[in-house]
């Protein structure tokens, strides 16, 4: 029990709190964690509308939008929870962070590549849009390599704040990826479009 509570917590949800609450003291509860979301989501259409004329060049960027948010969150909050995991078994130090950084960084760095090569390869296959399959490629090397560094140095704040990043760390981490995975994705594509 005491491990799937700790899973509920990440996103910002206290299992027992739930389970026995009114739906108004529920929402009192769960809501404001959502504000983060609420709010990225807002931001990240508003930096969406900015990049409309690569959207313009290349509609297919539409397509893979939401794969690369749905990667840059699994691996933001996977590196948060091993990050939660290691905040529970030791005090963490400037050296420890910097170490942690790298070895999170070498990771995702050959997730980033890993997936980019195999979605590049089906945009370029099923499309035959060679520099479009490029720039999504290329966007989740980057932005899988951002949202690992963000899932480790969200929680590593909130603890060094003394704030429990078992209740925040989610929907910040969430929040603060999709903000770069747009950045990123539409970012490369506006350069190499």
């Amino acid at each position: 029990p005491g491990d799937t509570d700790a899973v509920f917590e990440t996103v910002g949800l206290h299992v027992a709190q739930a389970r026995l609450a009114s739906p108004a003291k529920a929402l009192r509860v769960r809501f404001p964690w959502l504000v983060a979301t609420l709010a990225s989501g807002v931001l990240c259409a508003l930096l969406i509308s900015v990049f409309e004329v690569t959207l313009e060049k290349s509609l297919l960027l539409a397509f893979f939008l939401t794969l690369a948010l749905g990667l840059g969150e699994s691996v933001s909050m996977q590196s948060a929870a091993v990050t939660i995991l290691a905040l529970r078994a030791k005090r963490p130090s400037w050296r420890w962070y910097v170490t942690a950084v790298r070895r999170e960084a070498g990771t995702a760095l050959l997730l980033g590549a890993v997936c980019g090569l195999i979605v590049g390869a089906v945009v370029w296959g099923w499309l035959g849009e060679r520099v479009p399959a490029v720039a999504i490629g290329l966007s989740l090397v980057f932005s899988i390599t951002a949202a690992s560094t963000f899932g480790l140095s969200i929680p590593t704040l909130l603890h060094a704040f003394k704030l429990d990043p078992k209740i925040a760390a989610g929907p910040l981490v969430l929040a603060v990826s999709d903000i770069w995975t747009v950045l990123f994705y539409f970012g490369i594509a506006t350069l190499l479009l």
